[in-house]
């Protein structure tokens, strides 16, 4: 029996010796993100790189996978014991949590700071504007910088771009251009050099529930009370949008991503590391995922995907379809509002449940809650309590 629980331990720790590994391969990219704002093509490398570190992810999360089924049918006889493994899972996942999330916070700080702390010595402001019939379209592409998108009058698009250089060349090489045509408004802030140091600051103002399409180089994204559909890319800083009606696609390479009052659906929201937090009337499926930091999701009505490599995943509301939430260390809970009709299906360190019809024993809970037909909600943690109770 010694033996079976060194060769279990043994594992795990070499799957964390992997996952350290990863962890340090993310902050070597993190360090290179200050210059990525000055170069597309240590954009490109960077890009890369992560996605190098997402097949990585993958391939981790699969062979965590079979070392706790492993573990569970080793330790089926010995609940002491698989606890014990249980804890050793959860002690170093999540120290990988808190390194991934820094991780993410790190790329957002290092794109952030390779914009705002030059010594730039000249900036300026260039505002542009065009007649619309109401809502519709807009399109806004960054060069590099961040976004803000607020709701004004129906008859307008308004841009203003704070351009900023290192020198008066640099601050003038940054043009800024708003078009309408048939597919509806596209504003454009473009540097045709690679080389010295520029960015620029985009306020746009749009009529209420016109549908926007955000991308920038590096810097924050934030929309405000617009009410409608949004579709949101950074390479690295924060993301959020306050009051969106329709569909939310949010991604960014480091930073956190935030939705409130947000009204309707489809929502994924994606970062490689920082806290996923997702608030709402939330219609239709949800996509929650980040490398390391907490998902947090509340209003879901339809089918919620949810997952970190570290940290705690909760969800509240009216699942259906095949809902999935796990994490490879942390706590795993969800909150089933009146009238669910779901089975469940939970597996962690330890677990408890408040739901009628719902049993536990071992570190699962399983069971049908109603009559099960609306789809079935699962849970896991390699180390980690999950809770299954009433919204």
């Amino acid at each position: 029996m010694e033996d079976q629980e060194h060769e279990g331990v043994s594992r795990a720790e070499q799957l964390a010796a992997r996952a350290r590994d990863l962890a340090a391969r993310a902050e070597e990219v993190s360090r290179q993100a200050a210059d990525a704002a000055e170069s597309e093509e240590t954009l490109a490398q960077l890009e890369r790189e992560l996605a190098d570190l997402d097949e990585e992810e993958r391939k981790l999360d699969e062979e965590f996978a079979n070392a706790q089924a492993d573990e569970a049918a080793r330790d089926r006889d010995d609940e002491t014991r698989g606890n014990r493994a249980e804890d050793h899972f959860s002690g170093w996942a999540d120290r990988l949590s808190e390194r991934m999330e820094a991780l993410g916070n790190r790329i957002s700080d290092a794109m952030t700071s390779a914009l705002a702390s030059r010594p730039f010595g000249a900036s300026d402001r260039v505002e542009r504007e065009v007649t619309v019939d109401g809502p519709l379209p807009v399109t806004v592409d960054n060069f590099a910088g961040k976004i803000s998108v607020r709701p004004g009058e129906s008859d307008r698009v308004q841009v203003v771009a704070e351009r900023h250089g290192w020198s008066d060349a640099d601050r003038d090489d940054i043009t800024v251009e708003v078009a309408r045509d048939e597919h509806g408004v596209n504003v454009r802030c473009l540097s045709a050099r690679t080389s010295g140091h520029r960015w620029a600051s985009l306020d746009v103002v749009v009529p209420p529930a016109s549908p926007t399409s955000l991308a920038t180089q590096g810097g924050s994204i934030r929309v405000e009370r617009v009410g409608g559909p949004v579709t949101a890319s950074t390479k690295g800083g924060s993301v959020r949008v306050d009051g969106a009606a329709g569909a939310a696609t949010l991604d960014t390479l480091g930073g956190s991503v935030s939705v409130s009052d947000h009204s309707g659906g489809p929502v994924t929201a994606r970062t490689k590391g920082g806290s996923v937090k997702l608030a709402g009337a939330l219609q239709g499926d949800v996509v929650a995922e980040t490398m390391g930091g907490t998902v947090h999701i509340e209003g879901a009505d339809g089918c919620v995907r949810a997952q970190t490599m570290g940290g705690s995943v909760h969800a509240t509301g009216r699942f259906c379809g095949d809902s999935t939430l796990s994490t490879v260390g942390g706590s795993v809970s969800v909150g089933l509002a009146a009238g669910s009709n779901v089975r469940v299906d939970a597996s962690g360190s330890s677990a408890t449940t408040d739901v009628a019809g719902l049993q536990v024993s071992r570190g699962r809970v399983e069971g049908t809650v109603g009559d099960g037909s609306d789809g079935t909600v699962t849970l896991r943690t390699s180390g980690g309590p999950v809770r299954v109770h009433t919204a």
